[in-house]
C-alpha cells in the first residue's frame, strides 16, 4: 500500500506541536531532506508548528526519492524533532505504521546517561562497601592478636589498602637520606605531604616515639607534616610538648579514629582535614573523632 503522507503529516504535527519549536522544525528538516520546503493549504490546523511539520512533510511526499529512503528520512526527522524521546518516538513509529510507511523492528532507546551513571555509582559504592568491610574484619582480627610485632607491620599494610580504598595517593614504606632513613610510610591530600609513622603496641606512646617522626619532617619541604598512628593512644606528656613545640606539623591518631573510617563513620580525607584545620586553628595536634562527630552534629 503507498503511504499516505498527509494522514501522517496531521497526526504527527499534532503530537510534535508542543515539542518542538518553528527554527528547529525548519532547521531539521532542510539538514535531513535537503530541499525547499513548500506550503500547502490544510484548514483544520492552527497551530504554526503543526502546519510546518505538514508542511514539510507533503514537500518531502511530493519530492523524486526512493521509498526506502523516503521512509529513513521521515522517521529520522520526526525522531530528531522529539529529541528521540522513547515514548513519543514510539507513538511516532506507531504513526508511520498507520500511514502505511515501513518502519524497522523496534529500536532500542538512546540509553539513559542518568540511569547508567546511577548504576555505575551504585557498583562502585557497593565495591567501596565490600573493600572496607573486609578492611574493617581484618582490623578486628588484628586487634585480638597476640603477637605485637607482626600487627604493627599488618597496621602498615591495612593503612595503605585504606588510603587506596578512598583514592588517597600513598607510598608504601621506604628509606631516604642513602638509606639513613626508614619511612613507614607517605601519602599526598590536597597539597599537603604527610609522612606516616605506625605504633602498635601495648603502651602509650611517649614523647620519645615522636622524636623520630618530628626530625624527618623537619628535614622534609614546607609543604609535609606527620600523622602518628598510635593504636593505644599517648602519654599524657605528648599532647603539651607538641603544643609547645613551635612547628605545629605534628597530627595525632589513634584507634577509635581508625575505626571509624574503617566503620564508615567518616571518610578519612574528612578526618584529616578537620585535625589538619583543628591544629592550625586551635594549636591542638589531636582532634579525636568523638568530638568531630559531636560538632557536624550540632
Amino acid at each position: 500500500m503507498k503511504p499516505d503522507i498527509r494522514v501522517l503529516a496531521v497526526e504527527a504535527g499534532d503530537l510534535l506541536k508542543s515539542e518542538t519549536a518553528l527554527n528547529e522544525i525548519d532547521r531539521f528538516g532542510a539538514a535531513v531532506f535537503r530541499v525547499a520546503v513548500e506550503p500547502f493549504p490544510m484548514v483544520g490546523i492552527t497551530s504554526q508548528r503543526a502546519k510546518s511539520i505538514f508542511n514539510w512533510l507533503c514537500t518531502v511526499g511530493r519530492t523524486e526519492m526512493e521509498p526506502t529512503a523516503r521512509s529513513q528520512a521521515v522517521r529520522t526527522f520526526l525522531h530528531q524533532l522529539a529529541h528521540h524521546k522513547p515514548e513519543l518516538c514510539t507513538r511516532l513509529d506507531d504513526a508511520l505504521r498507520r500511514a502505511s510507511f515501513d518502519v524497522p523492528g523496534t529500536t532500542a532507546a538512546p540509553p539513559d546517561v542518568t540511569a547508567l551513571q546511577n548504576e555505575e555509582r551504585a557498583k562502585r559504592r557497593a565495591q567501596f562497601e565490600r573493600t572496607r568491610g573486609a578492611l574493617l574484619t581484618r582490623f578486628e582480627e588484628l586487634a585480638t592478636s597476640g603477637f605485637a610485632q607482626t600487627r604493627g607491620y599488618a597496621l602498615q599494610d591495612l593503612l595503605n589498602e585504606l588510603l587506596a580504598l578512598h583514592q588517597v595517593p600513598a607510598a608504601k614504606s621506604f628509606t631516604r637520606s642513602e638509606g639513613g632513613e626508614q619511612i613507614d610510610g607517605a601519602f599526598e591530600l590536597d597539597g599537603w605531604y604527610y609522612l606516616v609513622e605506625c605504633r602498635w603496641r601495648r603502651k602509650p606512646a611517649d614523647g620519645r616515639d615522636l622524636d623520630g617522626l618530628l626530625g624527618q619532617v623537619a628535614r622534609s619541604g614546607r609543604q609535609t607534616m606527620g600523622l602518628f598512628l598510635s593504636m593505644n593512644g599517648w602519654s599524657p606528656n605528648v599532647v603539651p610538648l607538641l603544643k609547645q613545640n613551635p612547628n605545629k606539623s605534628i597530627l595525632l591518631t589513634d584507634g577509635v579514629d581508625l575505626y571509624a573510617v574503617l566503620s564508615g563513620g567518616i571518610s578519612f580525607q574528612d578526618l584529616l582535614r578537620a585535625k589538619r584545620k583543628r591544629l592550625n586553628l586551635a594549636a591542638e595536634p589531636f582532634y579525636p573523632y568523638r568530638e568531630i562527630a559531636l560538632e557536624h552534629e550540632a
